[in-house]
């Protein structure tokens, strides 16, 4: 780097070109800032005039995925191993909303900006967003514990009322049983009548419900297959694999994995509550 060029000013310089993330964080349901790829480029550039940046093409299948890595250097003349930093991402075909959009594209795009992030072009704007994030709500469990009385079960509202009232009462004393008397008069025949068949209850979605189903679509091949949401969410993942499953040419695929489809509008919906 020049010793001309002033390290904070371009901070301040590309902060104002921080834009907010188009991805929500489905826990806290806030968004990150981030600085567009064209920006980023262009701050390495202003930066490091003699630097370069190195693509490598990992693994590609046509109309599938591509893997891409990408290196930052410094300088022009730079050894193979003296990068600054350095990132792999992959892109799957039909991810985007652009169908037809080349993934071996995608995933250069994305290695090259999440390198550029990691030398520390643009990460400072989405550390400021995190340590925006609201303060968690806490409750007095002491209190709560108090309220509630430990010998009447946790049962919906109304029924509470009705146990209470049955242990607070003492209990009666046993009625007499007496003898029955027989009749002379034959009892009638009982009426046969159907009983329904009670139906299974369904277990309501929960965000840990939803959070622990596994990814099944990619294959072995694929690093999103078989990880939990949870997993994905943290990989920052989450969000396209929704969109990817919950548009109108996965209908085959939403039917053949009704669960996972549910826990993907849950999410959804939780996320937008939160927002």
């Amino acid at each position: 780097m020049s010793e001309s060029i002033n390290r904070d000013a371009l901070v301040t310089k590309y902060e104002n070109m921080a834009l907010p993330s188009d991805s929500m964080n489905l826990i806290t349901g806030t968004q990150k800032r981030y600085l567009p790829y064209a920006a980023q480029l262009s701050w390495f550039r202003e930066e490091y005039p003699t630097g370069r940046i190195e693509i490598e093409v990992m693994s590609v299948k046509e109309r599938e995925y591509a893997q891409v890595c990408s290196r930052i250097y410094t300088d022009m003349k730079a050894g193979e191993r003296e990068y600054l930093s350095a990132a792999v991402e992959e892109r799957w075909y039909g991810q985007s909303e652009d169908t037809y959009s080349s993934p071996l594209s995608r995933a250069e795009t994305a290695a090259v900006s999440r390198a550029l992030s990691m030398a520390g072009f643009g990460c400072q704007f989405a550390i400021e967003a995190d340590r925006q994030l609201p303060a968690p709500v806490t409750t007095n469990t002491e209190t709560s514990s108090k309220i509630i009385t430990e010998d009447v079960p946790m049962l919906p509202p109304g029924e509470n009322a009705q146990v209470a009232m049955q242990v607070a009462t003492p209990p009666l004393a046993p009625p007499m049983i007496t003898a029955p008397v027989p009749s002379l008069v034959p009892s009638p025949a009982p009426v046969l009548t159907s009983v329904p068949v009670q139906q299974a209850v369904k277990e309501p979605m929960t965000k840990e419900r939803a959070l622990a189903i596994k990814w099944p679509f990619g294959g072995k091949t694929s690093p999103m297959y078989d990880k939990t949401l949870q997993q994905l969410l943290d990989a920052e993942q989450l969000t396209g694999c929704i969109k990817w499953l919950l548009a109108d040419k996965q209908e085959s695929r939403r039917t053949q994995y009704p669960e996972l489809t549910e826990a993907c509008h849950f999410l959804i919906g939780t996320s937008r509550e939160a927002a």
